[in-house]
Formats: C-alpha cells, sequence, structure tokens
C-alpha cells in the first residue's frame, strides 16, 4: 500500500519515538498507544514487522557479489549465500 506525503508526516513522529524501542517494547509502545492515533496502528504494525530482530538478523547473513551478466559486464548481488557450498541460496 502506497503511502502518502501527508500519511509519512503523521507517521515519522510516531517511527522516531518507536524504533528506538527494543521489539518487546514496541508492542507495548504500540498497544498504548493512544486513541487520536488508532488509526495509525495497522500501518505502524506494517513497519515494525518489517524492521525486527530476525529482519536484522537475515540482513546480516547478506552478502554483495559481482556477478557476470554477459557482455563482459559485472553487476552487483546482494543475495544471501550458503556458505558451505558456496551457492546461492
Amino acid at each position: 500500500m502506497k503511502r502518502s506525503a501527508a500519511q509519512y508526516a503523521a507517521l515519522s513522529p510516531l517511527l522516531d519515538e518507536a524504533l528506538r524501542l527494543d521489539d518487546s517494547a514496541r508492542v507495548v509502545w504500540l498497544a498504548t498507544l493512544p486513541d487520536m492515533y488508532a488509526h495509525h496502528r495497522p500501518a505502524l504494525d506494517r513497519i515494525f514487522k518489517l524492521d525486527n530482530l530476525a529482519s536484522r538478523r537475515r540482513l546480516l547473513t547478506l552478502e554483495l557479489r559481482l556477478r557476470s551478466c554477459g557482455l563482459r559486464m559485472g553487476v552487483l548481488v546482494m543475495a544471501e549465500f550458503d556458505r558451505r557450498e558456496n551457492r546461492t541460496v
């Protein structure tokens, strides 16, 4: 779902506050969000699911590698690689 500039303007200060918290504190913060912000809870929840400890750990497993794409050109690829077999997962 695309958000408008006005929606981001409303969400931005809330995100600034919440993104400083760890995952469990965010759950409490979202549940106790004042009623005047209740209509933002679904959007905030979706954003928080993108930025959680599990997703940050997964990002740490990504590697940037140079791959050939033909015509003697290389492209940078960010992907998760199986380090044991050196194959893309």
